[in-house]
């Protein structure tokens, strides 16, 4: 399952292009996994990182 992803991620510490404060829109996909090789992959990658 692939679903359309958006993540906004903004600062008012940074200065931007009309004054203070600037941001970023990231779109891309994603797929939620429970199990498998790219599942155990990422577990061990970021281990006390996330909550399972």
């Amino acid at each position: 399952m692939v679903n359309d992803a958006t993540l906004s991620i903004a600062s008012r510490e940074i200065e931007g292009y009309k004054g203070k404060g600037t941001g970023f829109i990231v779109k891309g996909t994603t797929r939620f996994i429970k199990s498998g090789e790219d599942f155990e992959s990422m577990k061990e990658k970021f281990h006390g990182f996330v909550q399972y």
